[in-house]
């Protein structure tokens, strides 16, 4: 559809940025053939909607795709700029929050993530599973369970809570919750791979990130 939009109007930059967006998502979910081709290609998508016109979508896309490449500071800088571009948006606050948690600033990450969920009346999942993601990283695993289990309210099939909600149970050694939602994430996903998911993971801290993929082993993931 996105490319269909660019045919109908090659100066039309929304059909660019959907179709970054389609390009981070190809290499989010483990679909890419070629991950480094398609954030490549999503930059280069980007760049030229903003050459188009500059607005704070691109620089959201161009913000996942640094983050991505563990490239942490311009992925920051990145989502800064987008937010100075649209101050009262939801989706970048949650998009500065999201990059924000994975560079290892999780104090402010979760200030930021509250602040998207105040601005929007129906937060999607994704809002309280980043959140949960930044209470993991200061070390609060009961906030992060409650901050899951909210963005399992909003979206039962949200694979990235439950993900997280797993290594939550496993690191307060609440193992037969941890096995129990391990399951759950099976359900959702049955090809799931932790190694494949760490071999695209984007946080900047390694020793926590080992943690994680140790914790999922222990619920029973492979």
């Amino acid at each position: 559809m996105a490319e269909e939009i660019i045919a109908l109007d090659p100066n039309y930059p929304a059909g660019y940025r959907t179709l970054a967006f389609v390009e981070i998502n190809n290499v989010w979910f483990g679909w890419s053939k070629s991950p480094k081709e398609s954030l490549m290609r999503a930059i280069e998508l980007a760049k030229k909607a903003i050459e188009i016109q500059d607005s704070s979508g691109p620089h959201r896309v161009l913000a996942y795709t640094y983050v991505l490449f563990r490239k942490h500071e311009e992925a920051i800088e990145e989502a800064k700029k987008a937010l100075e571009m649209e101050p009262n948006s939801a989706d970048a606050h949650n998009d500065l929050g999201h990059v924000l948690f994975q560079s290892e600033v999780a104090q402010e990450a979760v200030s930021v993530l509250k602040k998207a969920i105040r601005l929007n009346p129906y937060p999607p999942s994704m809002y309280f599973h980043n959140l949960a993601w930044a209470y993991h990283s200061l070390g609060k695993y009961e906030e992060a369970i409650h901050s899951a289990k909210k963005a399992i309210q909003v979206n039962l099939k949200d694979i990235v809570a439950h993900r997280a909600t797993v290594s939550f149970y496993s690191l307060l050694g609440r193992e037969e919750d941890a096995r129990a939602e391990a399951v759950k994430v099976l359900q959702i996903d049955p090809n799931f791979s932790v190694d494949r998911f760490a071999k695209r993971s984007p946080f900047k801290n390694k020793d926590k990130a080992k943690k994680i993929w140790d914790s999922y082993r222990k619920a029973g993931l492979n």
